[in-house]
């Protein structure tokens, strides 16, 4: 069986600081950014990225 990220969870502090870190290391590692999704949790003041774990041409 191939090995594959199935998710990841990550609590910040700086939702913004840590999507422009993320965004950079999940290019290197080959997932595609034009999927991902923002959402919010308002009731728990909790916002949500989410970048599906498909990785294109990338050997791990």
């Amino acid at each position: 069986m191939k090995p594959k990220i199935d998710h990841i969870h990550v609590t910040v502090g700086d939702i913004k600081r840590a999507e422009a870190f993320y965004d950079q290391l999940l290019q290197i590692l080959g997932f595609d950014l034009s999927l991902k999704e923002h959402d919010t949790v308002p009731e728990h003041e909790y916002q949500i990225v989410e970048c599906p774990g498909v990785m294109r041409n990338t050997v791990l």
